[in-house]
């Protein structure tokens, strides 16, 4: 029997080459890798913002500015790396998951604020970079 599969094989006509397609995706670099996860800590702070967590009120409002934030830069990884939005996403929600994670492993109050502090320290200047406070103008 096998034989046989092979000898029809064998006289079937070759498979057509796939037609090209669009380039392939490039792995997510570091920097991108870094904004996924300022995405997901602009999500979490804005999140218990809205909330009215006094853990997070000692930062300024995200609300806004990090959804715009996550629109742009997101929209930028997708373009940038070729990747689809979906796997995009999925590294966003990732990101979001380890980020409670370390979250509820930290120790006490103190260690949380800490690791808060240290992932807005990174996060907010690039926000302010995408996306300047605007001014209010007063007549």
């Amino acid at each position: 029997m096998f034989v046989s599969l092979l000898l029809l094989l064998q006289a079937a006509p070759p498979v057509p080459p796939a037609p090209p397609s669009a380039p392939l995706a490039k792995p997510l670099d570091k920097m991108q890798m870094q904004t996924i996860g300022c995405i997901a800590t602009l999500g979490l702070v804005a999140y218990d913002q809205k909330r009215g967590d006094s853990g997070v009120q000692r930062f300024p409002d995200v609300t806004e500015r990090g959804r715009k934030y996550a629109g742009i830069m997101g929209d930028r990884i997708v373009f940038e790396s070729g990747q689809p939005k979906e796997v995009v996403a999925l590294a966003i929600r990732q990101s979001v998951r380890d980020q409670q994670q370390m979250a509820i492993n930290a120790a006490n109050d103190a260690q949380r604020m800490a690791l808060w502090d240290r992932l807005m320290g990174s996060c907010l200047p690039l926000l302010d970079a995408e996306v300047p406070v605007q001014q209010k103008v007063t007549e």
